[in-house]
């Protein structure tokens, strides 16, 4: 009996046998190296890859746009905002006290002449608006640490000297008391001009709104405090033991003002 063993040809009429020709896989490896699998190439990994380069440049921008600035509840805790605070209220306190009692002295102890103390209050206004340009474009200028050192000095000097104006009532004290007064208001005007600067400068401009409102809250408490106290000052110490407090509260700014370490981006002190 003979069996018939079916045999399949190649184009070149060479047999094509399993046994004979068998597929070895050492002899014909599939090298990881010759074929390498990249993740890189893969579509869903580049879509990955491109989704996290795009979240780091967003996280890149936002850093960009928060840049310098503070936020409120974060200022708060900070040496620079307590220390422009105190200042503040201090000086807000001496302006008050100034601007409530000088016509009483005035009229009491200077000069009894309405007419001189209309005009005085006119003068002196259009000195407060006069102040603050001034203080603004020295602020520009200089820094702010370097006009607040000189506004508290100015201050500590005026009202120590400004009962001058009564000593010479009967000569120049008219003519001393003019010109005591509106040295004065060109003098505090400048606080309304150097702290909005100097929280700007310190704390970033985005949040500016929020943060200058809580710095001025200094001006409530000193406000309502000073009103409260001109009167008894007053009647108690007299114009000359008022004019040596205000002087006293100026020279404590005057030292916080040397203190003063807040920094603007450039790393400089404001």
């Amino acid at each position: 009996m003979c069996f018939y063993s079916p045999t399949r040809y190649t184009e070149n009429n060479h047999p094509v046998n399993g046994k004979d020709h068998p597929v070895d896989s050492k002899d014909h490896p599939v090298d990881s190296k010759d074929h390498p699998v990249d993740s890189k190439d893969h579509p869903a990994d580049r879509n990955k890859q491109v989704a996290n380069g795009e979240k780091k440049d967003q996280k890149a921008d936002s850093q960009d746009e928060e840049g310098f600035n503070t936020h409120p509840l974060q200022m708060i805790k900070t040496r620079p905002f307590i220390t422009l605070w105190f200042m503040l209220f201090l000086n807000n306190a001496c302006v008050i006290l100034i601007s409530t009692l000088y016509k009483t002295y005035g009229q009491s102890e200077v000069i009894n002449d309405d007419q001189f103390l209309t005009l005085l209050g006119s003068v002196s206004a259009l000195c407060n608006g006069v102040g603050r340009i001034s203080w603004g474009f020295a602020a520009d200028k200089t820094s702010f640490r370097t006009c607040m050192i000189t506004l508290s000095g100015l201050m500590v000097l005026l009202m120590a000297t400004l009962y001058l104006s009564h000593v010479f009532a009967a000569t120049a004290g008219k003519y001393l008391f003019f010109t005591w007064i509106c040295l004065l208001y060109l003098t505090f005007s400048g606080n309304f001009s150097l702290f909005p600067t100097a929280c700007s400068k310190t704390f970033g401009s985005k949040y500016v709104s929020e943060n200058y409102g809580l710095l001025f809250s200094s001006s409530a408490f000193s406000g309502i405090i000073a009103s409260m106290l001109s009167t008894l000052l007053l009647e108690t110490i007299m114009s000359y033991g008022v004019f040596i407090f205000c002087a006293t509260i100026s020279a404590i700014s005057f030292v916080l003002a040397i203190s003063f370490n807040g920094r603007g981006e450039d790393g400089k002190v404001v």
